[in-house]
């Protein structure tokens, strides 16, 4: 299968909602210290897993056991946070 622009997709009329044009990703990071959790791009999982979340390493160039990921967004503990 190969991804379509939602314009161009005659499955859903260009909806945006089938799998020929989209791809659902859900989060997966839960903070339990008084500290603020950064969620990263290396929280994400696809629905379809041929898809991944694009990855992202600085000029300083991580090595990969520390590779972080793209920051989308923070959490501190008992707070649920939703992104889309």
């Amino acid at each position: 299968m190969s991804m379509r622009f939602s314009r161009d997709c005659d499955a859903c009329d260009g909806d945006g909602q089938c799998e020929f044009c989209s791809v659902e990703f859900h989060l997966r990071a839960k903070c339990m210290s008084d500290q603020t959790l950064d969620a990263t791009s290396n929280d994400l999982y696809s629905s379809d897993h041929t898809v991944v979340p694009v990855n992202f390493t600085d000029s300083a160039g991580y090595d990969s056991s520390e590779q972080r990921g793209i920051i989308i967004g923070n959490c501190v503990a008992g707070v649920i946070t939703i992104f889309f």
